[in-house]
């Protein structure tokens, strides 16, 4: 938490440098464990309980659970296109060597528990500075978007007071979370996530529509209900496709016929505004 904290007060003092030795230092750890794994000799066998729907789920969950952060992070940089291909490549690059990482964790280590895992390889202090900087390097996002996030809303609350609140509720929430709903955690940012963003992504490049001077829309507060009601109901089907893409198409379904209703049955005024 400490850590972290220092990382968000110091987010324009240069620690980008800092950031960037740190995962090129994970990057060179995380070659030895993959080394370490690949000596383990045989394939073993592994008991799973979760479906290739589930197991899918979370692949999209993982990295939805970042879309709120990327413009916070994005904001800072020299072209749309730069923006774009550097978040875009470095995160699909960076989440599927992870994916191949515990793969072959779990498949030569017999082991479906990655703490387990990493103690199995007898890696010391290379174990544990990989968690660490795992750790520090992508949660410090969390708390500066939280903090950029507020500061929208107030942006007379004093910043650092906002990064030294959030640390400490980010460590708070790390000590007494209970870790094996993690999962389940997961899937609840998967249910608000998906909807929300919809209704966002039909906005931008459907209807053209410029919400930055609103606060409300009916239309979408709907569609991301029954979009969150959807998520749940084909969580528990298990389909193979998992729930988050049936999630977001029904959103902008009920989206564009809400948005219908409402054009039809609002004032001009009010429509003209929201819509």
């Amino acid at each position: 938490g400490i850590l972290v904290a220092i990382w968000a007060l110091n987010r324009d003092k240069g620690i980008s440098t800092l950031n960037n030795i740190a995962v090129l230092l994970l990057l060179v750890l995380c070659l030895v464990m993959l080394k370490a794994i690949m000596g383990q000799g045989t394939i073993k066998p592994i008991d799973s309980t979760i479906s290739i729907g589930l197991a899918l789920e979370l692949c999209i969950v993982m990295p939805l659970s970042w879309v709120p952060l990327i413009s916070d992070y994005t904001m800072s940089g020299k072209s749309l296109q730069g923006s774009f291909l550097g978040s875009f490549v470095g995160y699909f690059v960076g989440s599927s060597f992870m994916f191949i990482i515990g793969l072959l964790f779990a498949l030569y280590t017999g082991l479906s528990d990655p703490v387990s895992s990493i103690n199995s390889l007898n890696l010391g202090y290379a174990a544990l500075l990989i968690v660490i900087l795992s750790t520090v390097t992508t949660t410090f996002l969390d708390v500066y978007s939280a903090v950029m996030s507020t500061l929208n809303l107030s942006p007379t609350i004093n910043r650092t007071n906002l990064i030294l609140l959030f640390s400490a509720l980010g460590t708070l929430l790390a000590l007494f979370f209970p870790m094996e709903q993690y999962q389940n955690f997961l899937y609840m940012i998967g249910s608000l996530f998906a909807p929300a963003f919809s209704v966002i992504i039909a906005d931008y490049f459907l209807y053209r529509a410029d919400r930055s001077g609103h606060i409300f829309n009916l239309p979408g507060l709907i569609a991301i209900v029954v979009g969150i009601a959807t998520y749940y109901l084909v969580l528990g089907l298990d389909l193979v496709i998992g729930s988050t893409i049936p999630s977001m198409l029904v959103t902008v379904l009920v989206y564009a016929a809400a948005r219908s209703i409402y054009a039809a049955l609002a004032p001009a005024h009010l429509t003209r505004d929201t819509l």
